[in-house]
């Protein structure tokens, strides 16, 4: 899994950790497994506000 950051201003630590296809971000998991290669999940549809864009698949 590749993972882009964007600088944001905020007051919060963030805690990130992977492990596969989960994501943890301040102890809540977020699970991509189910995205296929190639598909995007729209920002929108992940409620994490940590999230600056869609997740899309790109080689595995």
């Amino acid at each position: 899994m590749i993972i882009t950051l964007t600088p944001m201003r905020r007051d919060v630590a963030l805690s990130l950790h992977c492990a596969g296809d989960v994501l943890t971000i301040n102890g809540t998991d977020y699970d991509f497994t189910p995205l296929a290669e190639g598909a995007v999940l729209p920002r929108a549809a992940v409620a994490c506000p940590w999230l600056a864009s869609d997740v899309e698949r790109i080689g595995g």
